[in-house]
């Protein structure tokens, strides 16, 4: 299951990954989520609310505990009332510290309405020991995609997180969630020939690129992905402005033509 394949590679981050992590998703938190001390999966818990109730995971810290409630990608809801459920089967020992509580996955407008709805039908409850949370906060998968695939291109992370990163992202990949941004290990080469280049050195006066210096590789240009018809292989420069410039074939593309903006 997802859950259990994302929570349980948390665990192996490093203490800053980990704290990092939290910190990003609990803005207005003071503690520390470095010191994890025990990743616990759908324990069973009694409660007054109804027979049984099970939480998908708790994580347990020098300061107390973070309920994690999750659902699946695209498809599912999240509901106040299982949180009121969850919250108020927890054991005493487990509300002797600090109650987080994330709600993980649904979409962001689906969690900010029953967000509201949870503080209004807490109150609700009558004659039922709720345990006010600390804080509580939500994560969509992909918000949680896009975090993680930022971390692995900055650059800054150690060998051990960026793998166990990478292997989040896989995962996340299966259930069909992917990234809005592209890692820069995503781009492919486009095997543009030298020769087809040459024309392109004369671009006028353009600062960041040598008049007399020729361009051998497109990969320093802030383009993602192009789509090289076979016929483009000679190149006219127009100079469009002082800081814009455009590439054109000289030949008759018809439905594809070509233009390579760099502003």
């Amino acid at each position: 299951m997802l859950t259990a394949a994302i929570i349980s590679r948390v665990s192996y981050l490093s203490d800053k990954a980990l704290n990092k992590l939290f910190q990003r998703i609990f803005t207005n938190s003071q503690l520390d989520f470095s010191k994890l001390i025990e990743v616990e999966f759908w324990p069973n818990f009694s409660s007054s609310l109804q027979s049984r109730v099970e939480p998908d995971v708790i994580l347990h810290f020098e300061w107390g505990v973070m309920i994690i409630e999750a659902k699946r990608p695209h498809d599912s809801h999240q509901y106040a009332e299982q949180w009121i459920k969850e919250l108020e089967s927890l054991p005493s020992n487990y509300r002797e510290g600090e109650i987080y509580f994330l709600s993980l996955g649904g979409s962001a407008a689906n969690n900010k309405v029953e967000l509201e709805r949870f503080k209004r039908l807490k109150d609700s409850y009558e004659n039922v020991s709720i345990p006010n949370p600390t804080f509580m906060a939500y994560q969509t998968w992909e918000g949680l995609i896009d975090y993680l695939q930022r971390s692995k291109d900055s650059g800054d992370l150690s060998r051990s997180d960026n793998n166990v990163i990478s292997d989040m992202i896989e995962a996340l990949e299966l259930y069909h969630v992917h990234a809005n941004i592209h890692s820069l290990s995503s781009l492919k080469p486009m095997n543009i020939k030298y020769s087809s280049l040459a024309n392109i050195s004369n671009i006028g006066n353009i600062s960041s690129i040598s008049e007399d210096k020729l361009i051998t590789s497109l990969t320093s240009l802030p383009i993602q992905r192009l789509n090289w018809p076979t016929s483009a292989t000679v190149f006219n420069t127009v100079k469009a402005s002082k800081s814009t410039w455009r590439v054109k074939p000289f030949c008759n593309i018809n439905e594809r033509a070509l233009e390579l903006w760099k502003i």
